[in-house]
């Protein structure tokens, strides 16, 4: 998309916090500051519709305004006996989901996740979907606690105390990177049998992780 047509309500591309898109390549989402979402909708999908089939908007929030999008994630899950296509969302303070609803006139609705009082919501990173069961796993900024969410609703949580700077899945291993005195610390957690299966502290700067079938790659910063 090469940025034409932009409707007037939409403002351009600046201070992009978060970005997300869903399996079918149907939906884009922006998480921009002042707790704004912009979703791009293309048909057949995104890569293959026409510019002027784009459909550009807001997604409707109640947001504080003063927060930034930290994290998106797109999921189908299991609601009222139907598959339903989720956005997951948070910010530094909450946790929301948007609904998208299986017909077109109906309303994209936006709710609140349970959350705890000594839970809150998330870095940048620190959020993560399971592809195989289409679980969210948060790692919520009070640094202590990891939790997991299946169809919308709170389920495990495990104590991990320190600040967790990036969450993903290796097959059906959790894995993150948490900041210690003066060092990273890569992470590899087997939630099934709950014992850690890596951990290394030996890292000065870790800036991303990402995997493959076979193995896990971490980023290193170097000084200079």
């Amino acid at each position: 998309y090469k940025g034409e047509n932009i409707v007037g309500n939409v403002e351009s591309f600046n201070h992009i916090n978060s970005f997300a898109i869903n399996d079918s390549f149907t939906r884009m989402v922006v998480g921009l500051d002042g707790g704004k979402i912009i979703c791009i909708r293309g048909l057949p999908n995104i890569l293959e519709c026409q510019n002027k089939s784009l459909e550009i908007f807001y997604l409707s929030s109640q947001i504080e305004e003063e927060l930034h999008i930290t994290n998106l994630a797109f999921a189908n899950v299991e609601r009222n006996s139907q598959d339903i296509e989720v956005l997951y969302v948070s910010t530094s303070k909450n946790l929301y989901f948007y609904s998208f609803p299986l017909n077109d006139g109906d309303q994209i609705q936006l709710n609140t996740l349970e959350t705890n009082a000594d839970e809150t919501g998330a870095y940048t990173g620190c959020i993560t979907v399971n592809n195989e069961t289409k679980s969210l796993v948060v790692a919520s900024n009070s640094q202590t606690f990891i939790i997991e969410y299946i169809n919308l609703e709170r389920g495990a949580c495990w104590f991990m105390e320190g600040r967790k700077q990036c969450i993903g899945y290796f097959k059906n291993y959790l894995m993150y990177i948490l900041n210690e005195d003066k060092c990273n610390s890569l992470a590899v957690f087997d939630k099934k049998n709950k014992f850690f299966v890596y951990y290394n502290s030996s890292f000065t700067k870790i800036a991303n992780l990402c995997c493959d079938e076979n193995s896990i790659y971490a980023f290193i910063e170097k000084d200079g």
